[in-house]
This record gives structure tokens, sequence and C-alpha cells, in this order.
């Protein structure tokens, strides 16, 4: 997987999005002005305060994973299915900005034997990864709680975009769930839900470098960080691997809440996307961290730095890139190797 005479890296970086994510990709709102919400902001949002009252909920819960929970507890089936039904109607609505974001960039950044893992139902990383297909060398996307641009056919096993149907048997697709109980999830009971966490346990075994970016692991999700935790110590990179936090909020905190995952000093804090990895070596992440800290060979220099701020259009990032993918391209056919003096903006 590491093929030092042509500078290469094949191990996967993992990036693991949270709402924050979604906030910092859309941070005027959405192209219609829509606000992209977090949990706890949700309920308002959604104007769910009404509707609670009215079955009896005192809301003096804001976080809205926790007061679905509660529902969820009192089998509500009526009110649970309207709590989904505007959860979904919402986030469907929603749409990326014509103007240049950071998914468009974290799409472009990353390259096929890497991954973007999602909590997220919002569909712009879908919307982003669609306008920016323009070549096969495209990071795989894993959507852990569902997402409402896509669909599920359990009957023939297929995933597509919701407004299509399934490519085998041409039947309508059924919406991917979006809605757990914090108090008892089970990432299990749905097939597609099971097996997108499967596909996190194994890119977590093999991952080199993991980006978390806007992702808090919130005390409502411990059973998610404790499958990722328990997986992450079977990776037998992690001695050499490294954890980078995207997040405004401190090193100190950034530290505690993550302190299970991180290994010696191998681990940092960006408060931007700007300020990452992926901006400072796109698509060249795992090559220039194991150059520097595995060959102590720092010819990977720091040349990017915040310069992906001034991308303001998909055809200059198109133009920035290509050269990467035709790269890329050669390597298994040619001596040519992975040029870490390349000069990109």
């Amino acid at each position: 997987m590491l093929d030092f005479e042509k500078n290469v890296n094949n191990y996967p970086h993992l990036v693991i999005l949270g709402a924050g994510a979604s906030k910092a990709c859309c941070p005027n709102d959405d192209k219609n002005g829509k606000t992209l919400p977090v949990m706890n902001d949700l309920i308002d949002i959604l104007e769910l305060n009404e509707l609670l009252k009215k079955h009896g909920y005192n809301v003096t819960e804001k976080n809205f994973e926790k007061m679905y929970s509660i529902i969820y507890k009192d089998n509500n089936e009526n009110l649970l299915k309207e709590i989904e039904y505007r959860v979904r109607n919402y986030f469907s609505k929603l749409e990326i900005s014509d103007k240049v974001t950071i998914y468009d960039l974290l799409i472009s950044f990353l390259r096929k034997k890497d991954v973007i893992v999602s909590f997220n139902w919002d569909p712009l990383l879908i919307q982003a990864f669609k306008r920016n297909h323009f070549h096969s060398n495209m990071p795989n996307m894993i959507f852990l709680h569902g997402n409402v641009e896509l669909g599920v056919c359990y009957q023939c096993k297929n995933i597509n975009y919701i407004n299509l149907s399934c490519g085998i048997c041409g039947k309508d697709l059924t919406p991917s769930k979006l809605l757990f109980p914090i108090i008892n999830k089970n990432y299990t009971k749905d097939p597609y839900i099971k097996n997108n966490w499967e596909l996190l346990k194994y890119y977590i075994e093999k991952a080199y470098f993991i980006t978390i970016f806007g992702y808090s692991a919130p005390d409502t999700d411990v059973e998610a960080i404790n499958i990722m935790n328990n997986i992450w110590n079977e990776n037998n990179l992690k001695d050499m691997a490294e954890i980078e936090i995207i997040d405004i909020k401190s090193e100190k905190e950034l530290h505690e809440t993550w302190n299970d995952f991180i290994v010696r000093s191998h681990f940092s804090t960006k408060k931007t996307f700007y300020e990452s990895w992926l901006c400072q070596h796109p698509r060249r992440t795992c090559e220039a961290h194991s150059s520097i800290y595995m060959m102590n060979d720092p010819k990977w220099e720091i040349q990017n730095f915040q310069k992906a701020k001034n991308i303001n259009s998909l055809h200059k990032l198109k133009k920035i890139i290509n050269p990467l993918i035709k790269e890329e391209n050669e390597y298994d056919n040619t001596d040519k190797k992975f040029d870490p003096k390349r000069q990109l903006f």
C-alpha cells in the first residue's frame, strides 16, 4: 500500500462529517436562504413546539435527538410519523450554493481510495458530488444516518438517488431511514444502515489519515463512538496515522472528546477547512504525511496553505485538480512518480 519509489501512499484518508461541516459549507444559509440546522435548533426550525405541546409534551429539551427519543419511548406513532415527515420535507428542499463551496473542495481533494462518512441528512454533499463528477477517481461516500437524497431497493439491495428507480428491478426506491432513538440506537435493524456501518468499520481499520469535520461526538450517540473506538484499536497503522479535527472548539476540549482516538502527538486541530491538510495537499494528504513523518523527508512543502479560498468557480477547481488526476491515471502504467513539488494554485 506504500510505494515510496513513486511517492504514493494508497491507504485511505477517512473524513467524518457532522452538522458543523454542512454549516461551514453554507455559512450564509443555502441557495434559497434556508437555514442549515443543528440538533439544538432543529425543534424551532421545524416549528415543532406547538405540535409537541398538542400531544402533551412540555418542550424543555432543546436537543432534537433527545426529544425524539422520549417520544419514541412513548411509542407515539402518529407524532413520530409527523416529525419524520417534517424532517424529510425540510432537508429535501435544501440546495447547495451556486458558488464553489467547501463540499466541492472536499469532494475534489480526495480520490477513490478515500471515503467521506456523513452523519448528516442534508443533500448538500451529494449535490456537490454530482456537479464535480467529471472523472472516475472520486471518493466513496457513506451515510450513517441515511440521507434525504438517497433511496433503497431492499429486494435488490441496491442504492440510488431518490428521484431514480432501482437499476435492477425498475421499482421505486424506498427513502433511506433517517431517525433513530438515541436511547437505543439499533444500527443493525435496517439492512442499508447496517451495511453502511460495516463499510465504516472497514475504512477505520485501514485508514492512515482521519479528518473529523464539524462532528462533536455527542453524548447522545454513545453507540456510534464505541463502534468507531473499538475498530480503531484494530488498525495496525494507528501508531503512524494522523487525526485531524476541524472545529471551532478549543484544542483542549477537542483533545478530551477524542482522547481514545489519539495516539501520542499524532493529533492536530484546525479552526477552518482551509487550514486543513486537505487544502495544503489536495489529493495527496497521505503521501505528504508519510513522507514527512515516516521517511523524515519533508519534500511535500506546504505551498497551498489557505490558497483554496481563492477558487471561485467550478471551472477553476477542475483546472487545478486535472493534473493530479492525470498523474493518478498514469500511476499504474508508467514509471512516473507523484510530484511533491507540483504547484497547483
